[in-house]
């Protein structure tokens, strides 16, 4: 960790350019974005993503599920293998929420309530 850097490791196309924005826009810090030379798919809508830029809040919940039992966090080309795993697991019953963290940095820096809020620790979180 370096003091003062904003690290992104986007999942997919639409967060890699919510974190470009953010890189952008920051006038106090600089920022590194970290990116996958892997063809990763698209895991969020575009055309649903123009209200917020999502990646500004460092972390948000990707695939949501009522009564979850687990909550995967991942970042980068890993968010690709969270979803498939989630997938796979709904198929043995087991009901995983997925959590995009591009940001650390971001995150750490939300409210508490919106920290809990996403991370829900009551619940197991790998």
């Amino acid at each position: 960790m370096i003091p003062n850097l904003n690290v992104f490791r986007p999942g997919d196309a639409v967060e890699t350019s919510e974190c470009w924005e953010l890189a952008l826009l920051s006038d106090n810090k600089p920022s590194v974005i970290a990116l996958s030379r892997q063809n990763l798919p698209l895991l969020r809508n575009s055309e649903n993503s123009k209200e917020k830029n999502l990646s500004s809040y460092g972390g948000y919940v990707l695939k949501k599920k009522e009564n979850f039992d687990v909550t995967i966090i991942a970042s980068g080309s890993e968010l690709n293998l969270a979803v498939q795993t989630s997938q796979e697991l709904s198929e043995k019953k087991i009901n995983v929420r997925v959590v995009s963290m591009p940001s650390m940095e971001l995150f750490s820096q939300q409210e508490n309530k919106y920290k809990s809020e996403i991370l829900d620790k009551s619940r197991n979180i790998f």
